[in-house]
């Protein structure tokens, strides 16, 4: 899953980003058009089983549909925070510490721009709060530029955007 939003089934259900989806219902799911089909023959109140790998363990979980929130709602930008000193680094990304003004985040790193043509531009967003990086916790800066520092072809970010979470990919070469 690339995306969890708070007060949605999936959410409640105690699904994760990073969870892969291998079957609803007991039929192999192979594709997110695939998953929005099957559930969307559904009817809210109705539940599904999904079967789903989170790291190396397998689990089922029992969801409750609702009705579809508007997705514009869900993916709405926060506010553009101030503008910081920061380093750009080589994925195009200004970055500081993250205060008190990002309500619902205890830890993680507030991305305050996205420079044009850069790998980051289209995939992260100011506003966004860096918690992860291929799988490394990230509460500082230092972090974010130890995680970048690494020789990597593709970067695996979870971000904190619009209350909930995103698995956003950022391909370097």
């Amino acid at each position: 899953l690339s995306a969890v939003y708070p007060e949605t089934p999936a959410h409640q259900a105690g699904l994760k980003v990073g969870d892969v989806l291998l079957t609803m219902d007991g039929k192999e799911i192979l594709s997110s058009d695939a998953l929005v089909r099957a559930v969307g023959k559904k009817r809210a109140g109705e539940t599904i089983t999904l079967a789903i790998r989170r790291g190396e363990k397998d689990k089922r979980l029992t969801v409750t549909l609702a009705s579809r929130p508007d997705e514009q709602a869900l993916r709405r930008p926060a506010e553009q925070p101030p503008e910081p000193d920061a380093d750009r680094g080589r994925i195009g990304i200004v970055i500081k510490e993250l205060d008190s003004s990002q309500p619902g985040v205890e830890a993680g790193v507030l991305i305050t721009r996205v420079e044009s043509e850069s790998p980051a531009d289209g995939r992260l967003r100011p506003g966004d709060v860096i918690l992860r990086i291929n799988e490394e916790e990230i509460r500082t800066v230092t972090d974010v530029q130890r995680a970048l520092d690494r020789d990597e072809n593709l970067l695996l970010f979870v971000v904190h955007r619009s209350g909930g979470e995103e698995l956003i990919t950022v391909p370097l070469r």
